[in-house]
Parts: structure tokens; sequence; C-alpha cells
């Protein structure tokens, strides 16, 4: 019992920094940080209480991102320090904030609520002033800026083509969320306002012969859980089709598999229904030169990998399943062109066997 060690949140998070953003050693760490802090922002968009996200690297190799919403709520001064430096404080209350205080050399709060202005700031974790009202203010929203430590990261230098290109994806799948990004030191400027996954794979497809002419939108709801996916195909072979869970890119398991499986379903029962071919055939041969989007929210989603790589449930991936070889059979049952088309191209795939 006397060899037990007691860490509390800010220590042990800095003791076994690989348990909460992946590798620290090469860079995949840092952008992990900084995507689970863009997900507290954009969950204050889902509340419709943030319309505007700001991220600026500056040329110390801080990050801030500053927003029109009150990602943490002020009630009484030390209740944003709590946020900051406890674990499960607050109910559904995500672990970002804890671990980028923690992992940063210095940290800086600006938070505007309730017509005042309040700062605070720290350094790897511990407060080092009180939050303090600095004036009155017009405005709303929180300013956060931190300086990754480079005692935890071996290398503390965010990339700004990678920072900007979550900022882009974010913004597709959050329409309505407006994302500013600026890095002062190559100057680069974007601004980012999608208008969901359809316009996402149009972009994807642009100058390529697709079809059908209109991406194929699937949405599902379900108790606890959620699905939407956008789907073109193009005379490429190689299949572009690109998954997301809880906002997080995971590029395998149950909900991949599950739209594939169900799109292949359908198919088979066009031609069927259509042509008469009975001879079963691979599903994978539907995904040549499918450029598709597909992403699943909900609380109970478990995400496993050494990377956090893969979807796991067969559950999920049966109901994913289930849920598009119905809407892709009343598909095929309107557009018999598109129908047409993806014959040609599963006995194409074939042929080259």
């Amino acid at each position: 019992m006397e060899d037990i060690e007691v860490l509390y949140a800010v220590a042990c998070i800095r003791k076994r920094p690989g348990m909460y953003v992946l590798d620290v050693h090469d860079r995949s760490g840092l952008h992990w940080l900084a995507r689970m802090l863009f997900e507290e922002f954009i969950e204050e968009h889902r509340r419709e209480r943030c319309f505007r996200l700001e991220v600026t690297i500056h040329a110390s190799g801080a990050l801030t991102l500053e927003s029109d919403g009150n990602v943490l709520p002020l009630h009484g001064r030390k209740c944003a320090e709590v946020l900051l430096t406890t674990i499960g404080c607050a109910p559904s209350w995500d672990m970002s904030f804890v671990c980028a205080n923690a992992l940063a050399e210095s940290l800086f709060v600006e938070i505007r609520q309730g017509g005042r202005c309040y700062t605070q700031s720290y350094r790897r974790g511990q407060a080092q002033t009180p939050m303090m009202c600095i004036g009155a203010t017009e405005k709303t929203g929180v300013r956060l800026t931190l300086r990754p430590d480079p005692e935890i990261f071996d290398n503390p230098q965010f990339d700004g083509h990678l920072v900007s290109r979550m900022m882009g994806e974010q913004a597709f799948l959050n329409p309505g969320l407006h994302f500013i990004f600026y890095d002062e030191r190559s100057g680069r400027r974007e601004t980012f306002h999608g208008r969901g996954l359809a316009e996402w794979v149009t972009r994807l497809t642009e100058g390529q012969s697709a079809f059908p002419k209109e991406p194929l939108v699937f949405r599902h709801a379900h108790p606890g859980k959620s699905l939407q996916a956008a789907l073109l195909w193009t005379r490429h072979r190689t299949p572009r089709l690109r998954g997301f869970v809880n906002l997080r890119p995971v590029p395998e398991g149950a909900h991949v598999e599950g739209l594939v499986e169900g799109l292949a379903q359908a198919l088979h029962r066009a031609r069927l229904a259509r042509y008469g071919y009975r001879a079963p055939w691979a599903a994978e041969r539907l995904k040549e030169g499918l450029v598709g989007i597909i992403e699943m929210r909900g609380d109970a989603l478990e995400v496993g990998g050494s990377c956090r790589e893969r979807l796991e449930g067969a559950e999920t991936k049966a109901t994913i399943r289930q849920f598009v070889c119905e809407a892709f059979t009343e598909q095929l049952s309107r557009h018999e062109e598109l129908c047409v088309e993806l014959c040609k191209l599963t006995e194409l795939s074939a042929s080259r066997d």
C-alpha cells in the first residue's frame, strides 16, 4: 500500500499523455489535442450557442481558438478553473480542456459573459492567477490560447496545412458554423463554411465523370445514434470512402462495412429483379470508383484499434446495413440508369479477376 501513488487529473495526464492524445513523439498526438478542442466548440454550435470559430497559429507556436459561444460556463469565478483541472466534474463534460491544460506549457483563457470580461492563466495545468474581471464588454464568447509543452511533445509545432484541413472537414460536417483560420508563420488565411456532405462529395469529384448527377444522400436516426452519408461513383478504380464517428476520422469498421454491404445487397436484389442474375458477387466490387462520406454520432459508439481507427459493434453494423439496403433499393427502383451503370461497373470489376 505504501507504494501506491495517487495522481490527480493534471498529474495523471502528464504522466501518461499517450493514453489521452495518442502519440506524443510524432505530431499525431498534438493534432489530436487540437481536434479535441475543436469538438468542444462545435458541441456549442450543436446547441445553437456558437456560430463562429476562429483558429490562429501564432509565430511563437501557440494556438488560439476564439468563438462567440460560451463553451466554458462561468457560474462563479472558480467554475472555469474546476472545468480546466478536474476530470468528471460535470455531466457529459469531455476531458478536452483538462487535457489541453495539462499538456500545455502555458494556457491563457478569456471569458466574456454577462457583460464582463474575465481572464486567467495557467502553467502546466496549474493556475497562476485567480479568475479576474478586467472590465466590461458587449461581446460574448471564449478565447483560449495554449502553447504545447516541449517536455511532453517531441515536436510542439502545429502543422498549418493539417489544422486547415481539419477545419475544412468540420465545416462540411457542421453546416452553419463559420470557420476562420490564420497561420501567422506563413500568412495563410482561409475561411470555411460548408453546406453538408453532399457538397463535400461534389467537390471531391469536380472535373471527373461521376454518376449519378447528384450525390445519393442517406440519413437515419436510431435511438441514441444518427447516420448520414453522401455518395457518388466515378470511372476511377480507386475508392475514396471516408468515415467519421462523433466528428473524428474513423476510416474502418462497422459504419463503412455496413454501408458497403447494404449497397451491395440492394444492388443484388435489383440485378435479380431486373435481369435474373443469381450468381453471388463480392460487395467489394461496388467500392470501385466509390467516393463518399459516412458520418455517425452517438454516445454509445465504441471506437477501437491502436490508433482509434475502427468502429466496433456487430449490432451497429447490422443496423446500418439494413437501413442502407432499404434506402438504396428505393433509389434504384426510381433510377433505372443508376442500376444499369452499377451493374456494368461490377461486371467490369469481375472481368478483371
